[in-house]
């Protein structure tokens, strides 16, 4: 759950890859989401993993779009299936910070946010976060087959 400074260790080899670069607006996100449910499905991934796996990179797309969007970028979104059937999904954005990320946050019943990071884990996903070589950060999120 802590940032480093490095790419983290896959634990795997990949064999399938897919990335796109969107905009940093809502409107992407719809995109996003057909995009990430087509390409695991042409991975034949099963119908239950493919659904967590879209909310997942719906809810990473949607708090860079939030928190990270700045004139000028976009944000890139990569897919890769792993050799042991997990998968790694990751967000990158131009903010080389993460501030709340570890942090758990009282939400009450009708909040609209805060919530979206706690529903990924738990989903199962394993979540850090990591700098980039030359600008921003991305997250990640690994989910096994």
């Amino acid at each position: 759950m802590n940032t480093i400074d490095t790419t983290p260790a896959v634990p795997a080899a990949v064999s399938l890859e897919w990335s796109m670069r969107y905009t940093m607006t809502p409107k992407a996100l719809a995109l996003i989401r057909i995009q990430v449910r087509q390409r695991l499905t042409l991975w034949s991934w099963t119908a239950d993993d493919v659904e967590s796996a879209v909310f997942i990179a719906n809810e990473l797309a949607g708090n860079a779009v939030q928190h990270a969007a700045m004139p000028g970028h976009q944000a890139l979104m990569r897919l890769a299936l792993l050799e042991d059937d997990s998968l790694l999904i990751d967000v990158s954005d131009p903010v080389a910070a993460f501030p709340d990320f570890g942090a758990s946050r009282a939400v009450g019943p009708e909040a609209e946010e805060g919530r979206g990071l706690s529903m990924v884990r738990v989903l199962g996903a394993d979540l850090w976060w990591f700098l980039r070589p030359n600008v921003g950060k991305t997250v990640r999120a690994h989910l096994r087959g």
